[in-house]
């Protein structure tokens, strides 16, 4: 009383199901606090919204629930990255952790026909009781030839995925600084912010000139950019990475413009914005 009230911006997760505040609800909106915390003052909690009953409930999100799901990610993480290993001349998938005795919960998990599959495919069965009697449910009408199909397919996407991820230059964004990244030809950095108009289906095209302009300066047409690439924009300064993309329609020795889906005029003048030039390749394992 007789104080300013505290002011925070939250996270607000919609749910469109049923009434639940399971932990995977409520770790979904803890991972929102950690998002939000970048940008914004620790929140320290989250609220969570049940459409049908209309129920919100608040979700705090302490250090210690926040440091056991950074574990959990950090180790799922490991294994997506080790996916594959050596045999002798073969290339196999890796072990992944133990599965879950869990038949009560797992029961009702939207991956179980996945989890079985991988499991008696690749994983020498070691669940017992109730969980050895689920996995073997889903599984109990293939046959040999049908797992021996779907571990040459699994293989196969794998190897691709792995290809991919070394052709991809997305781990730069976060990893390589702006100037290093403009030496490959793939982003442009330093440039600021020349006009913005809105266009008729809600996005903008904006026009971009470099911020400083010196002798040595190369012209942006001798960068690996061409009209019509996919284009990341970010703001690294305000650690605001990919935070809009669009593409390239033009292209000039002192301007590009791009039409991307946010309104880049709200931001100060003096703002400076670096664009990278986003990969095109897709992989089966990453592909709807």
């Amino acid at each position: 009383k007789g104080q300013d009230p505290l002011q925070r911006v939250l996270p607000l997760e919609l749910k469109t199901g049923r009434e639940t505040n399971s932990i995977e609800h409520r770790s979904q909106v803890i991972l929102y606090t950690l998002l939000t915390r970048e940008q914004h003052p620790d929140p320290e909690l989250g609220l969570l919204l049940y459409l049908k009953t209309g129920s919100m409930k608040a979700v705090p999100a302490g250090h210690v629930d926040r440091r056991e799901l950074l574990l959990l990610r950090n180790r799922l993480a490991s294994q997506l990255k080790h996916s594959l290993t050596k045999e002798g001349e073969k290339t196999v998938p890796s072990q992944l952790p133990p599965v879950i005795n869990d038949p009560r919960g797992c029961k009702y998990c939207s991956q179980l026909g996945n989890c079985a599959l991988y499991n008696r495919t690749f994983e020498t069965p070691d669940s017992e009781g109730g969980m050895s009697d689920l996995l073997s449910q889903q599984t109990a009408h293939l046959e040999t030839s049908h797992l021996q199909y779907f571990s040459h397919w699994y293989l196969l996407v794998m190897l691709e995925h792995r290809e991919t991820q070394h052709k991809s230059h997305l781990s730069h964004l976060w990893c390589t600084p702006a100037q290093d990244r403009e030496k490959s030809g793939d982003c442009v950095h330093g440039l600021q912010l020349d006009r913005c108009a809105a266009g008729v289906d809600g996005d903008f095209t904006c026009t971009f000139k470099k911020k400083h302009l010196t002798p040595s300066s190369q012209p942006m047409t001798s960068l690996r950019l061409c009209v019509d690439d996919y284009i990341l924009v970010s703001v690294e300064a305000l650690n605001m990475v990919a935070m809009c993309t669009g593409f390239l329609i033009e292209l000039g020795d002192e301007r590009l413009t791009v039409r991307v889906d946010r309104d880049l005029s709200k931001f100060p003048s003096y703002t400076v914005f670096t664009l990278d030039k986003k990969d095109g390749y897709v992989s089966t394992a990453t592909s709807p």
